[in-house]
């Protein structure tokens, strides 16, 4: 998915099956899906964790000579300084593009059972 931000294009990737069930489980901890942006500001070191699983394999910046470049620590704070409403504008579309179907309480479609009768 592409994303853009004060002049800035960021292509936000899905995290894989293993990425996305621990990032998915450090949110819950967090309370992210009952409390949203209240739990992301409760603790810098769950925060970091949350960045570290999200941004340093599946956020990419879009640089000047139009090249991704994966947004590691350096570049993460560097790219960030001074623009915490940017740095929380990305995370939260990653998160949103990871987890939407749990923001839209939409996850337990296709859950059901099957009330068929049996043949």
């Amino acid at each position: 998915m592409e994303h853009e931000h004060e002049g800035y294009t960021y292509q936000i990737d899905k995290l894989g099956l293993k990425d996305a069930k621990e990032c998915l489980a450090h949110l819950t901890e967090m309370e992210f899906f009952d409390k949203g942006l209240e739990a992301l500001i409760s603790s810098p070191e769950k925060l970091d964790k949350l960045e570290r699983m999200l941004f340093r394999t599946k956020v990419q910046l879009l640089n000047e000579n139009g090249d991704l470049i994966p947004l590691g620590k350096e570049l993460t704070e560097k790219h960030f300084e001074g623009r915490l409403p940017a740095y929380f504008n990305v995370l939260v579309q990653s998160i949103t593009h990871n987890f939407s179907d749990f923001l839209l309480g939409g996850w337990t479609t296709g859950l059901e059972a099957d009330e068929s009768p049996e043949q």
